[in-house]
């Protein structure tokens, strides 16, 4: 311990005299800890710390899939409403099973005024599967659960605090919810709002009640189970496969592909392979970034250890022993590594606190139950990290000095000279309020457009776009054809539409590059069904989506006022929600998109950060170590701009092998993960030549300014006393 503590002052006495090569060493390690700490908080508030219920271990989502649709993002899945009450009644594997559907829009009216909330459709054992019960109030039974039962309902307590002023006699409290006459039966403890960021709950089959497989608008719900603790993952997806084969072979039209089960923790479901994928992805750049750390201090202390041999062999001629010189600088090494882990651990605090407070106030938030902190997890890690950087930094550097010849380090060093030791297309579908296009200001280029009168039981139309008519029927008029849909699989053809007028073409996809849809696309009447067989009746939905376009010079917030007063006079019980423009909405639904694009550009320009740290501070010790060289060389003749090139045609070389080595690195993985890079782009490719060149600029323009500094620097040397000092 005294050896110890004597390194120490040596250490903190030689960190003193050399601050520079401390400023930049302490800084590049705060970086890299800081990366490490921080991304590792969000890879454990995501998908290490799981959810808090206490029958987390034994949750797990059930649901009937098409193996042959598997790929990198998941599989295609479904269980109708009578999927779940057979399987319900008849297995074998679940203290308890439930069906919900979340994230759904809940309209409700409470003191004259309508509003719209987050809420999840969920049957009665819902909250028993989760362990959790209201902290005030009821849970649901079955005979909530009934269709036309009196409508009980379920708050938050956020939005009993906010909404109802926290009324100690809010049980038995009357509203409307989606028009209907309901009762608040229960409260919810604080913070509850599973299982995305839900503020009301209500009885699924007594708002959708169940109906047969084969009608439109039949509900596909999640299916969660509370697994038997005597029952493997592996017996529970034998069973579920059992009833897929079951229903396949006795029910074709819906579920013959869906032929085979999936049971998974329910914590899988919500992450998914793209996001998991995405941030341990992240959290391997962090550690890269902390890598590229370790390397530069690390070359700065070869350079370092250079200027020191001097020191070195005296003390290892004055008898200390190898061991204690490699002790002696990895003491050195863990004081920059704990002084930058004091440092990132600050920065990291911050980094994290931004990044939560950014995500929870997105229009789409990310789920309730997820947050982001520095536990003790992370601090352990940041721990391991900071080890990592000490090591990693310090010891190679110590053992090659140490293992110098003290005669050739003294002989070397007098002469002032270094030490050379070292797939298938589909369409996009809209449905389309006549006068749609109108809104929308597509022009008719042929035909007519919809009128009031075009209904799938008269005769089934549509109007498609431009991109839609040339691929196929190339110059020949479109109006008049036909075309009919279908599943992807095949089922459920629908009815030959007749295509009465061609319109120019728009984007009709969302924002991400789909590898199976292009542009062509086409447009059916409001009250037609998109796809399937014709409707017994009008095929309208629940929900709908207005499209205005308001009068010259009229503002979006004055037309959404008029449109708010007239839709109360229509219906007091309904709200007007999602008032936005095209883009806004699309600025909104890629918002945590951003957030995680913006960390990977936060950590990209740390690591460029980093790379020309360690390019300065290398070449900058350099420059030191051969003063006396070139003094050598301008006392022979050398003039300013040959030293200059001398020292930039070295750091040239440098970049421009690390440029090489990681930009053909970048497009390998860009190639090898290209549909899962591509998932989550948009108007970009993974190889797209004009990132590469940007980013290649950039880094190179920086590295070279990295370099030129200490070139210049070089080119000062006086002559007399660079000769006077050799």
């Amino acid at each position: 311990m005294s050896t110890f503590l004597s390194d120490l002052r040596i250490g903190f006495r030689i960190l003193r005299k050399e601050k520079s090569f401390a400023a930049l060493a302490i800084t590049a390690l705060a970086l890299g800890i800081c990366g490490v700490t921080a991304m590792f908080s969000v890879v454990n508030g995501l998908m290490l710390r799981g959810f808090t219920f206490p029958n987390a271990d034994r949750l797990v989502s059930v649901q009937f899939i098409d193996p042959k649709t598997a790929t990198a993002f998941g599989v295609n899945a479904q269980v109708y409403t009578d999927d779940y009450q057979e399987l319900r009644q008849s297995q074998q594997s679940y203290d308890l099973l439930a069906a919900f559907l979340n994230g759904s829009t809940v309209n409700m009216t409470f003191n004259g005024q309508a509003k719209r909330y987050t809420g999840a459709y969920v049957t009665e054992d819902f909250l028993k599967i989760l362990g959790v019960a209201p902290a005030q109030g009821r849970d649901f039974t079955a005979d909530d659960n009934r269709p036309g039962a009196e409508k009980a309902v379920l708050i938050g307590y956020a939005m009993w605090q906010r909404d109802f002023g926290a009324a100690p006699n809010i049980l038995g409290t009357a509203i409307r919810v989606n028009g209907k006459p309901a009762t608040i039966v229960g409260v919810m403890p604080k913070g509850f709002a599973f299982p995305t960021n839900e503020e009301l709950w209500i009885p699924l089959f007594n708002e959708f009640p169940p109906k047969p497989r084969t009608y439109p608008t039949a509900n596909n719900p999640q299916v969660v189970g509370l697994i038997k603790r005597q029952v493997s993952l592996d017996q529970a997806n034998a069973e579920a496969t059992a009833f897929a084969r079951r229903f396949a072979a006795a029910y074709p039209d819906t579920n013959k592909n869906f032929n085979a089960g999936q049971v998974q923790p329910l914590l899988e479901t919500y992450l998914g392979k793209q996001l998991k994928a995405t941030m341990w992805t992240m959290f391997a750049f962090c550690v890269g970034v902390l890598l590229i750390a370790c390397v530069n201090v690390m070359n700065m202390q070869f350079a370092r250890a250079t200027l020191r041999a001097k020191e070195l062999a005296i003390r290892s001629s004055l008898g200390a022993a190898r061991a204690r010189l490699i002790r002696q600088m990895l003491t050195e090494s863990l004081l920059l590594s704990a002084i930058g882990a004091v440092v990132g651990v600050a920065l990291a605090y911050g980094a994290v606190s931004w990044l939560m407070a950014t995500v929870r106030n997105l229009d789409n938030p990310i789920p309730s139950w997820i947050s982001f902190d520095i536990d003790p997890r992370a601090l352990l890690v940041t721990v391991l990290a900071t080890v990592l950087a000490a090591l990693g930094s310090g010891f190679i550097p110590a053992w090659m000095s140490s293992r110098a010849s003290a005669v050739n380090a003294l002989r070397d060093g007098s002469r002032g000279t270094t030490n050379r030791s070292v797939a298938v297309i589909s369409r996009g579908l809209v449905v389309a309020t006549a006068g749609f296009f109108d809104v929308t200001g597509q022009k008719l280029l042929d035909g007519r457009g919809f009128t009031d009168e075009d209904l799938d039981s008269r005769q089934p139309v549509a109007i498609v776009n431009a991109a839609f008519a040339q691929k196929h029927f190339g110059r020949e008029s479109a109006v008049g054809r036909q075309f009919r849909t279908a599943l992807p699989d095949g089922r459920s053809p629908g009815p030959w539409r007749t295509i009465v007028g061609v319109v120019t073409t728009t984007r009709m996809m969302g924002p991400f590059n789909n590898p199976g849809v292009d542009e062509t696309g086409y447009y059916v009447p409001y009250y037609a069904a998109p796809v399937g067989p014709v409707a017994p009746g009008p095929a309208a939905t629940q929900f709908a989506t207005v499209a205005v376009r308001p009068r010259p010079g009229q503002s979006l917030e004055s037309a959404a006022a008029t449109l708010r007063q007239i839709i109360a006079k229509a219906d007091p019980n309904l709200p007007l929600y999602f008032v936005g423009t095209p883009k806004f909405h699309i600025e909104s639904f890629v918002a945590q998109n951003r957030v995680i694009a913006s960390m990977f550009t936060i950590f990209g320009l740390v690591a460029i950060v980093l790379a020309s740290v360690g390019i300065y501070g290398v070449m900058s010790f350099s420059v030191s170590q051969r003063t006396q060289e070139f003094g050598v060389r301008m006392a022979l003749g050398a003039d300013t701009a040959r030293i200059l090139r001398l020292v930039m045609r070295q750091g040239s070389v440098q970049v421009g092998v690390g440029l090489a080595a990681g930009i053909g690195l970048t497009l390998a993985i860009a190639i090898a993960l290209g549909p899962a890079i591509q998932a989550t782009l948009f108007g970009v490719t993974g190889t797209d030549p004009v990132n590469y060149i940007a980013v290649g600029t950039l880094v190179a323009a920086v590295s070279l300014i990295a370099t030129f500094i200490p070139a210049r620097r070089a080119t000062r040397v006086d002559p007399n006393v660079a000769l006077r000092d050799a």
